[in-house]
């Protein structure tokens, strides 16, 4: 990442969040995949063998089981 400075111009994406489970994955396949530090469960693991996006977003440490799946 790179430090913004207050002279830098920012820009700003707004979307709407669609929260759920994975299994709201496969019934919005062109959405980007937003995962906030998924749990130890197999949650993360079913959205990603469920999605059939281009972008996702992760947030968490990192791990590598999830993005070897991606």
């Amino acid at each position: 990442m790179t430090p913004v400075s207050p002279s830098t111009h920012i820009s700003c994406w707004v979307a709407q969040v669609v929260h759920g489970d994975e299994t709201m994955v496969s019934k919005n396949p062109k959405h980007t995949l937003l995962l906030v530090y998924p749990g130890p469960d197999d949650m993360a693991h079913n959205a990603l063998a469920q999605y059939k996006g281009r972008t996702l977003l992760y947030v968490g440490k990192l791990a590598l089981r999830v993005c070897e799946m991606f």
